[in-house]
């Protein structure tokens, strides 16, 4: 397993994994960008960019602070919240 290179992150995943996470819908930039992680490159993990609209979190604006799901590594912003 290889870990978030986010410095506050700590969690860790499967090249597999987080591959999967990152380009659902596969393809050959996922399978790039899942050697390359095999080869130890670092990589930022996907509770640091709302799911659903790919930008970060500002935590001045209400609307636009993270919601983080207890049970998948997935975070939307308040507004895009399913």
């Amino acid at each position: 397993v290889f870990s978030c290179a986010s410095a506050i992150c700590g969690h860790f995943y499967h090249p597999k994994c987080v591959v999967q996470l990152l380009y659902p819908e596969g393809g050959n930039e996922a399978l790039v960008h899942k050697k390359r992680i095999a080869a130890g490159e670092p990589f930022i993990c996907p509770i640091h960019k709302c799911i659903v609209c790919k930008r970060g979190e500002n935590k001045d604006d209400n609307d636009l602070q993270f919601a983080i799901c207890r049970r998948c590594p997935k975070v939307y912003h308040r507004k895009c919240l399913p």
